[in-house]
């Protein structure tokens, strides 16, 4: 053994060393487990109140021959209890073993055991750590401390450090600090930049270069590294973390963490690297406030190779970070051959078994992850999260996430969130935009650029812009869907409040098979479809497929489980004869600034199909195993270019079932059928169910049938049995295919829309064609239940029997009526102007008036007609009696003018 090479102080009692200079040391010992201690500085071993100050140890070198030959802080090596260390330099120093087993503990300074150890204003530099042989082991390239209780470190500056260990199943962990256990932990005002740890050989492991590893209650604050590297060489080798690792510590606070320029990777067959920027394994009780993380890369090379997280948090219970600032974190992987998988995930964070997480005040920018197969798996650009608990994301922001997957069978999801399962998520207030999936090969897939969630969901205030999905133009037998989010329900459903997806795209390609959900795809997991998900205030607005040979579907929303949304508006979307405003001889010149650059030479480019496909849908698509109940929904504005002259369903297409309550399906353009609605066939053992109460369908455009296509399979029901009815604003051309014994139910009464009503009697006209033969049926508005037994096509228009299409007259200025009317009630709705009202516009146009106040009910004007109040601050639009009645007694500024 070798202990105390130069000074070796023994049991001491308050020993104060100050401004001591060693320089140019060497120390050595050969054999099976030898010992160094301290071999080139000072050694104290269970000393008390021992001071070391002012002292510097410069150019120490040290070498360990043998089979379990062990160094420990070759500098510094002090034992004991309310021990002092503070304003030394360790610079230029050398330690080496060699032997299987052998170890390093600290290659400079190695504080153990005991209470009260401070460290104050350290400098650690140009420091050299090498472990050579089978099982060797390195832990704290600059200091380490093996436990303790209320160990303090107030300023600790580290350069140029470099540890490595070589030979199968070593390990090389600090390169600055290793922490193995202790409580009552401080570090503060921790420097660390250009660091470097290697480990060589089968089943290697290396870690960065803070690893405060274990204990209970930790304090960290204004922890800075930059400039770091982890690499591992070696089969079934493993890289955690450039920069900071945590296993099995809690009670942990950490504030003002900040990460820089580094890498941590692995080389190998199997091999893992996870965590570019940190790992925390089996923590509890863990508080992150403050963290900025930039030019961060984890990378893995070999076959199998898996490379997961930013931010690796695994068996974790209770742990929340706030306040993160994130830029330029990627993760790459790149399997040479495939033989078990190859995959990626979680660029800024990666969580596995973890229950009570939070992460808020989220920005991020520029994450990005990518594999090479084939086949590889790429899910989750940002996030992942599996089989974990209670989890938010509160306040989150991140722009410009990119999952690129490559190869044969390669499968690319989400460049957001994925949520692959676990008891619960919420998400509020989440915004993510220019985010984008890319795949490459031959039967490749990407879903969900935003979000893909697979367990119990709540959304509060999540938007989703500008984003896309696209394939590379040489693939074949691709399938491409949802440009903005993938819900999955089954057992599980999603609550959905205030749900933005705008200007999404699917840049679908000849050589997919399916481009289906530019925005939002619902699908059942499993075949199961026993819970819907249920939206609120959900705006689906401006999403695009593009245009291809390939079939497309669903320009907006593509519903295969259920959905129950209530003021939902769906417009605009479609598939437009260009993409992105761009054509086929410029594709460069939006879409640069859409999509974040493709390593490796690959490319996005828009060209000119080889001819239209199939397009269905451009605003809702609802599958055969799908139901939509809206409630006061907006469909509008949808569109089929006209470049598909075959297109169908402008608005909706539905083969499963749609059912509408006090809605509007306007200006929608399908083209060749079912400009609003298209009822298709259904499937084999199915059949499409439409029922429309009290729906607006108007304004839309197609070849046959503008505003409502029926199938042959369809059931069609325009009212509910109760007897609210469709309304129709002007007479329009509804399509049906009718076999026996199909059914078409208008069971209840066609209404004017609110503020209109017709004049004169009505009736059914149905033209019906059979083998070029034509006759005309009128039916009478007791017969119109059942409409049944017609072979062929047949038109069904509304008319007046004075002849012409029926024409809901608006009430005339100073008249209001706020209520549907039936058409086969003759009498007019309309009510004169109420008091504190303005009726100048007619029809359901009535406003409340500024300065006007009193009673609705002027014969009794008691109190509990108060919330009928009419008092108006400034004008504003009226509730009808229903309404008022849902308000609180005192209603809040601006009050509403309630009428009957």
């Amino acid at each position: 053994n070798n202990i105390g090479g130069i000074f070796f102080l023994n049991r001491g009692t308050q020993a104060s060393v100050s401004n001591l200079r060693l320089q140019q040391s060497k120390a050595s010992c050969t054999g099976k487990n030898c010992l160094l201690f301290a071999a080139g500085g000072l050694y104290s071993r269970d000393a008390q109140q021992l001071t070391v100050n002012a002292s510097n140890f410069l150019g120490t070198r040290a070498t360990c021959d043998g089979d379990g030959c062990t160094s420990n802080g070759v500098s510094l090596n002090v034992a004991g209890s309310n021990n002092h260390v503070a304003n030394c330099t360790f610079q230029n120093a050398d330690v080496a073993t060699s032997g299987a087993g052998g170890a390093i503990f600290g290659g400079s300074v190695y504080l153990q055991g005991g209470d009260q150890i401070t460290v104050e204003n350290i400098t650690f530099q140009n420091l050299n750590n090498t472990v050579a042989g089978y099982q060797t082991q390195l832990r704290g390239g600059g200091v380490y401390f093996p436990s303790g209780v209320g160990i303090t470190v107030l300023g600790l500056y580290a350069r140029q450090i470099w540890i490595q260990s070589i030979g199968d199943y070593s390990k090389a962990y600090g390169q600055v600090l290793h922490l193995a256990t202790g409580e009552n932990v401080v570090f503060s005002r921790v420097d660390t930049a250009n660091t470097q740890s290697y480990c060589r050989g089968s089943h290697c492991i290396v870690r960065g270069a803070f690893n405060p590893y274990g204990g209970n209650g930790l304090n960290l604050d204004s922890i800075s590294c930059a400039n770091t590297l982890a690499r591992c060489f070696g089969p079934a080798c493993k890289a955690y973390s450039a920069f900071f690792s945590l296993l099995s510590p809690s009670n942990i606070q950490m504030r003002n963490l900040a990460f820089a320029n580094g890498v941590a990777s692995c080389e190998g067959q199997t091999c893992r690297s996870h965590g570019s920027f940190m790992t925390a394994n089996q923590v509890v009780n863990s508080t992150v406030d403050g963290l900025k993380v930039s030019n961060i890369k984890l990378q893995s090379t070999g076959p199998d190779t898996v490379s997961n997280g930013g931010m690796y948090i695994s068996s974790a219970t209770n742990w929340h970070v706030s306040n993160v600032v994130a830029v330029n974190v990627t993760i790459v992987v790149k399997g040479q051959t495939f033989i078990t998988g190859v995959g990626t995930s979680g660029a800024l964070l990666f969580m596995v078994t973890a229950d009570n997480v939070t992460w808020s005040r989220v920005q991020g920018s520029e994450i990005s992850i990518s594999c090479e197969g084939p086949p590889c798996f790429a899910a989750g650009g940002v996030c992942e999260v599996a089989v974990s608990n209670g989890v938010s994301f509160i306040d989150v922001n991140i722009a410009k996430a990119t999952v690129l997957s490559n190869g044969t069978g390669s499968l690319a999801q989400a460049a957001g969130f994925m949520i692959f399962s676990g008891s619960s998520v919420l998400f509020e207030r989440v915004s993510l935009s220019d985010c984008h999936v890319h795949v490459i090969g031959a039967n490749t897939s990407a879903l969900g650029t935003g979000l893909f969630v697979m367990i119990p969901a709540v959304l509060t205030d999540f938007t989703i812009s500008n984003s896309s999905i696209s394939a590379d133009p040489s693939s074949v037998a691709v399938e491409l869907y949802a440009g903005a989010l993938v819900l999955a329900s089954g057992s599980v459903s999603s609550d959905v409040t205030r749900l933005t997806a705008r200007s999404n795209t699917i840049l679908c390609i000849d050589g997919a098979d399916l481009c289906e959900a530019a925005a939002v795809l619902l699908l059942p997991l499993a075949g199961l479809n026993l819970r819907a998900h249920v939206w609120q205030d959900a705006q689906i607005i401006g999403n695009t497929v593009s245009p291809a040979a390939a079939a497309v579907m669903a320009g907006g929303l593509s519903i295969r489980g259920m959905l129950n949304c209530s003021n939902c508006i769906i417009s605009d979307n479609g598939f437009p004869s260009q993409s992105l405003g761009l054509t086929a001889e410029n594709p460069e010149a939006e879409f640069v600034a859409r999509i974040p650059d493709l390593p490796n030479g690959w490319q996005v480019q828009l060209t000119a199909p080889s001819g239209p496909g199939k397009a269905i849908g451009a605003g809702v698509v609802v599958r055969t195993d799908g139901v939509l109940r809206c409630d006061h929904c907006s469909i509008n504005g949808n569109n089929i270019s006209s470049q598909y002259a075959a297109g169908a369903g402008g608005g909706l297409y539905v083969m499963g079932t749609l059912q509408m309550h006090a809605g509007d399906v306007r200006w929608n353009d399908g083209q060749g059928v079912g400009g609003g609605i298209d009822g298709s066939l259904g499937g084999s053992a199915t059949q499409a169910s439409v029922l429309l109460d009290k729906t607006s369908v108007e304004g839309n455009f197609a070849t046959i049938a503008a505003d409502i296509f029926i199938g042959a399979r369809a059931l069609f029901n325009a009212s509910t049995p109760e007897g609210d009815g469709l309304q129709l604003s002007r007479g329009r051309r509804v399509f049906f295919t009718l076999n026996p014994p199909e059914l078409l139910n208008l069971h209840g009464p066609i209404a004017c829309k609110a503020g209109h009503f017709q004049q004169g009697d009505w009736r059914v006209s149905s033209v019906v064609a059979e083998a070029g033969d034509s006759r005309t049926l009128n039916v009478s508005k007791e017969q119109v239940q059942n409409l049944t037994g017609f072979a062929g096509e047949a038109f069904l228009t509304l008319q007046s029997l004075a002849g012409g299409e029926i024409v809901c007259t608006a009430c005339e200025p100073g008249t209001y009526s706020i209520k549907d009317h039936p058409i086969d009630d003759l009498s007019s709705p309309c009510k004169t102007c109420p008091f504190g009202a303005n009726c100048s516009l007619g029809g359901a146009e009535v406003t409340s008036t500024a300065g006007k106040w009193g009673w609705i009910n002027t014969k009794t004007n008691t109190v509990s007609d108060l919330v009928r109040l009419v008092f108006a601050i400034f004008p504003s639009l009226l509730f009808s009696d229903s309404d008022c009645k849902m308000q609180s007694l005192f209603c809040s500024s601006p009050f509403h003018l309630c009428i009957a």
